[in-house]
């Protein structure tokens, strides 16, 4: 009989192993999973590391951004679907007004 783990990789691949990036510029494979207090290259400021870290920031004000940005158009969406909605009611009940046949007076000169 054939225990889970041997079966996962079977059904859905391999998994895959992350390693640390700055060690990996100095020839190091270590694995990226509980590994950033102990990188021995953690404070490294040659321009490789710093490459490591400039990276690491842009894609996080990027993610910030994208979060952003889903967020206001999510609400814009939602606020130009009420108005929408509210200028669909506004129009269904003039039209309803003027096919009644009468015709109100709303108080300016025709």
């Amino acid at each position: 009989m054939m225990n889970i783990e041997e079966i996962l990789p079977e059904l859905f691949g391999e998994k895959r192993v992350y390693y640390c990036q700055r060690c990996l510029n100095h020839g190091l494979r270590e694995k990226r999973k509980n590994h950033k207090l102990l990188c021995s290259f953690r404070f490294c400021q040659c321009s490789n590391c710093i490459m490591v870290e400039r990276r690491r920031q842009l894609n996080s004000r990027l993610m910030q951004i994208e979060e952003n940005s889903s967020t206001t158009l999510a609400m814009a969406l939602t606020t130009s679907s009420e108005e929408d909605h509210q200028m669909e009611c506004t129009s269904q009940s003039e039209n309803a007004n003027e096919s009644g046949g009468e015709e109100k007076d709303d108080g300016k000169p025709k």
